[in-house]
């Protein structure tokens, strides 16, 4: 092994991904040929997100030894990253033709299918990957994921129990099940259980979330607020903390704060239909009737029915006072 492939490895495993990039980058420069090279220099890139450059260094390695399992499984993963589900599914699979009982490429190969729309082949998936290793609670949480988006709650939520039942100290787990109760309007046990996720992950802005959502659908708006204050203090760029406190300001009347709330989502996610409708209704609310109309034109753009909501929100609030 080089000198620049060792450094670079070796910065690697410590987790010094930016000090490792140049050795390793020199060490596919001097070695063209060098699997290993390519391999952790395609490593080193997906760690610091630079998902397309990564692919590339994968299919490199590939191209000189094309029955790498460990090689198509990375590539499958990246490539979920990079939105290519369809992709990932194919490099997966053939992972899997070369190293069949590999738990970690089923729960992978699941997340691919969500990402394709295929909720029935995740669950298969991430069951396969039970099968292999039964007592490993985050395929659980990856079964429970693939249950929510067929809309199989009570499934999803024995499968969250499951992995608790493994591993009583997994936050996401608890997190999850919150959420879950609160798709079938089981408010107090999702309080519940998202407030379990927080006690063992106080900095868990997404369960902050879910415990939002799940006061403001008890009817305690003034709770929502402040656990959605400290989701965004925790995570200042979370879209979905912002919109959920713009909500919960939005039931208690303070309909300028919840302006500003979506403002900050929709500045966030530019593109986000619903948080542009929202915001619409906020304008609404405090006769803001030309940044309402503004809204409406944005939505256009983004989703037709949505706008045409808004648009007759518009309209029901000027005909009323024009009346009045």
């Amino acid at each position: 092994m080089g000198y620049f492939l060792a450094k670079g490895r070796s910065l690697l495993c410590n987790n010094e991904d930016k000090k490792a990039l140049p050795y390793l980058k020199t060490a596919v420069e001097n070695n063209p040929d060098s699997i290993d090279a390519f391999l952790h220099y395609g490593i080193c890139l997906d760690k610091l997100g630079r998902y397309g450059d990564a692919a590339s260094a994968f299919n490199e390695a590939l191209r000189m030894r094309p029955d790498s399992a460990d090689t198509h499984y990375l590539l499958g993963r990246v490539y979920c990253k990079l939105g290519q589900a369809l992709e990932a599914v194919e490099s997966l699979k053939e992972a899997l033709r070369l190293q069949p009982d590999w738990a970690d490429a089923y729960i992978s190969l699941g997340f691919a299918y969500v990402k394709l729309g295929r909720p029935q082949e995740a669950v298969d998936a991430c069951t396969e990957a039970i099968r292999i290793q039964p007592d490993w609670a985050d395929a659980y949480i990856s079964l429970g994921f693939a249950y929510s988006k067929l809309g199989q709650h009570q499934k999803e939520i024995d499968a969250y129990k499951e992995a608790i039942r493994i591993n009583p100290d997994n936050a996401r787990a608890h997190a999850n099940l919150g959420a879950a109760y609160g798709m079938l309007g089981q408010y107090r046990k999702a309080i519940e259980a998202c407030k379990e996720a927080i006690r063992i992950q106080p900095d868990d802005a997404a369960a902050h979330v879910n415990l939002g959502r799940a006061y403001s659908a008890h009817g305690r708006y003034r709770e929502a607020v402040e656990v959605c204050k400290k989701a965004v203090k925790i995570k200042p760029d979370f879209a979905e903390a912002h919109l959920h406190q713009g909500f919960a300001y939005g039931r208690v009347g303070l309909y300028q704060a919840a302006v500003e709330a979506f403002k900050k989502a929709v500045k966030i996610q530019p593109f986000d239909a619903g948080a542009h409708y929202l915001l619409g209704r906020a304008y609404i609310d405090i006769n803001a009737q030309t940044d309402a109309r503004e809204e409406y034109k944005i939505l256009k753009n983004l989703d037709v029915e949505l706008a045409q909501e808004l648009f007759n929100h518009i309209i029901k609030i000027r005909n009323f006072q024009n009346l009045s």
